[in-house]
């Protein structure tokens, strides 16, 4: 009897630590949310271990890379997340504290009912990003949630750039679809609770920095770099980097290794294609999508 009571308060356990892992707080397009463990299952096959190794995320995103090692424990002995963008703004009041859960929750409780949430968003994206402490951060969650085809949205000269937005759909008597599409994803109430799960795990746990990744070139030698740029050929989002030429750069001043998300592999480096061409929720209709590579350089 205690022993079948036992293997019940383990299962328990394990349901809840799944209910408890953490998620990016949004979804976009060339997020590695769904990558992310593959890319460090080879990173680690390829590096012998992780323990002790300082990891460093660039052009980090939504930091689902990150994420899924602190999700996995992975005994990295230190996390620095680089972004340009204004999720670089994100990381970076996440590791100091600053980052205002209460604040945030205002914006939340702004939203209107699903069927108004695109006329919403459009009015936000009109509006300057800039006001309170953080605003611009807070603004742009909601906003990136609701882009349409889930592009990149980023600010530019004191505007938001790159905005359109989805509207709630449903069914109708034709319609092969049968369920209604939510005009974000995830919705805000979903974005509050994973946000809030990041802001208590995540500070003082990482440090992020918002920070032009073309103009870091200096690792220690131990150092493990994972470094996600805007794909040859596709929207810059706001900035570019030559990913190649950088890591040439890093290459003369340190031994670190250095792993490198593209659309294709690199001829005389050793490639790992993590994902196929797809075609699902590729905005262009028509087009074969991208595939998925890890390049070590």
């Amino acid at each position: 009897m205690i022993k079948y009571m036992l293997k019940n308060v383990h299962f328990a356990i394990v349901k809840i630590g799944e209910i408890m892992k953490l998620k990016p707080p949004v979804s976009f397009q060339g997020g590695k949310q769904r990558l992310a463990h593959k890319i460090l299952e080879i990173m680690k096959a390829r590096s012998g271990s992780f323990d002790g190794h300082p990891f460093f995320d660039l052009c980090c995103g939504s930091g689902a890379v990150t994420i899924e090692a602190i999700n996995n424990d992975e005994q990295f002995s230190s996390y620095t997340m680089v972004d340009n963008s204004v999720w670089g703004d994100f990381w970076e009041s996440v590791s100091n504290g600053s980052f205002s859960t209460k604040d945030f929750h205002s914006y939340v409780t702004m939203m209107p009912e699903k069927s108004m949430i695109k006329e919403f968003l459009e009015k936000l994206s009109k509006e300057s990003p800039y006001g309170e402490p953080l605003s611009h951060v807070y603004k742009y969650l909601l906003l990136q949630a609701g882009s349409f085809g889930r592009k990149h949205i980023w600010i530019d000269g004191g505007e938001w750039k790159n905005t359109s937005f989805c509207s709630y759909w449903q069914p109708t008597e034709t319609s092969s679809r049968r369920y209604p599409v939510n005009p974000m994803m995830p919705m805000p109430g979903t974005i509050e609770k994973r946000v809030e799960g990041i802001c208590k795990k995540m500070s003082g746990l990482v440090s992020g920095v918002k920070l032009d990744v073309s103009k870091t070139t200096n690792f220690p030698d131990h150092a493990i770099i994972y470094i996600d740029p805007p794909y040859l050929g596709t929207t810059a989002y706001g900035g570019n980097i030559d990913v190649f030429k950088w890591a040439k750069d890093v290459r003369k001043n340190s031994y670190a290794k250095i792993f490198i998300s593209e659309s294709k592999p690199m001829e005389g480096k050793m490639s790992w294609c993590v994902s196929k061409n797809r075609t699902k929720g590729n905005i262009s209709g028509g087009a074969s999508g991208v595939s998925e590579w890890l390049i070590e350089f």
